[in-house]
């Protein structure tokens, strides 16, 4: 949708599930341009105290009459509140339009309140990949720097909504989340769904989960080393000039080279040199 104001056209992206920051931010601009902000941020409420009066203790309590300056007033805040939500209703998709009501097509307050219930990511998970996105953003991947700011901005306003506190379990998973390999990503996936995990927890699974990752290599090494015809890349492919297998290179042939094994390579070795010896 474009809306003119003061000789310029903004562009206001409509509103999907997945965009709700983005659009937050550009319809808050749009409705603080034409000073109708202030009309979704809350029902109208007189300037004048309500005065009740007691007058025996069996009498009810009773509000003085409303004065026509007051009318006026609630009948301008209605008006005003209504010229926001139609200003925002252009802007949301059909799909999201079907979750609102009657009434809140009728009421910026109201239509706003609506949609940051059903929009608004909340809870651990969300703020652990916002926060991970936060963090490891890159500015050479927008096109310009007001896109770029305005991402921030984006991210920093849904993180503020999840109401999450970077407490220490929080802490530690979300730096294991930025910090970790591919290898790994099955662990936050994991945590991702599982709001009751803690640091402690977390670092017990990476252990495990690097241990399993050695054995796993380990495995590869000794069923590359024994397999017969392994075809490797390039230069593997030729036989070695030390032992003439192939699968590797001459300089990092283990047999010549010994000192660049690994450890459960020197093992085996030796108890193969045990039972020649017997």
């Amino acid at each position: 949708m474009s809306t003119k104001d003061s000789g310029t056209i903004r562009q206001m992206e409509h509103l999907i599930e997945e965009n709700f920051g983005l659009w937050f931010v550009n319809t808050r601009a749009e409705l603080r341009s034409k000073k109708l902000w202030k009309y979704t941020q809350g029902e109208y409420e007189s300037e004048d105290s309500a005065v009740t009066t007691a007058t025996t203790s069996t009498d009810t309590e009773t509000s003085p009459p409303i004065t026509k300056k007051q009318e006026k007033a609630m009948k301008d805040w209605e008006e005003k509140s209504q010229e926001a939500a139609d200003l925002m209703t252009p802007t949301i998709s059909p799909g999201i339009q079907q979750k609102l009501t009657e009434a809140e097509f009728n009421d910026g307050y109201l239509m706003l309140t609506r949609l940051q219930t059903i929009l608004q990511p909340t809870g651990s998970s969300e703020f652990m990949r916002l926060s991970k996105e936060y963090y490891t953003l890159q500015f050479k991947a927008f096109k310009t720097v007001p896109e770029y700011l305005t991402h921030i901005k984006v991210l920093e306003e849904k993180i503020d909504a999840t109401k999450v506190t970077l407490d220490t379990n929080n802490r530690t998973i979300l730096c294991l989340s930025i910090s970790l390999p591919r290898e790994y990503q099955y662990l936050i996936q994991i945590w991702a769904v599982t709001p009751s995990i803690t640091a402690e927890k977390a670092r017990q699974m990476v252990l495990e989960a690097s241990r399993q990752h050695n054995q796993a290599l380990h495995s590869q090494d000794s069923a590359r080393f024994f397999k017969a015809g392994f075809q490797g890349k390039g230069k593997e492919k030729e036989p070695c000039n030390h032992c003439g297998s192939t699968g590797h290179l001459s300089e990092k042939c283990w047999t010549e080279y010994p000192q660049l094994a690994p450890d459960w390579y020197k093992e085996m070795m030796k108890d193969q040199a045990k039972h020649k010896g017997r």
